[in-house]
């Protein structure tokens, strides 16, 4: 995953973490968001305890282009 939906990741479970998961045992679970596995609540979308998907929350993957583009645009705004 790119950097920016690692962040956005890391950022949504953390929040849904400190508003809906600390203290309670029936609902959201950091470690099973970013892990898969077995939650403690019951997802209506798909019907079940268990998570599938895991949200990527650490080590993102940059490209040349997440700092070439802002560089070379800054250098033609210049030149003109």
């Amino acid at each position: 995953m790119r950097w920016f939906e690692v962040q956005a990741s890391r950022l949504g479970g953390k929040y849904f973490d400190r508003k809906y998961g600390s203290g309670r045992a029936d609902y959201f679970d950091y470690d099973v968001f970013s892990n898969g596995g077995l939650a403690n609540y019951y997802n209506e979308r798909t019907g079940s305890y268990y998570n599938v998907k895991r949200y990527q929350t650490k080590n993102p993957r940059f490209n040349f282009w997440d700092l070439g583009v802002p560089f070379l645009s800054i250098a033609s705004i210049a030149i003109l």
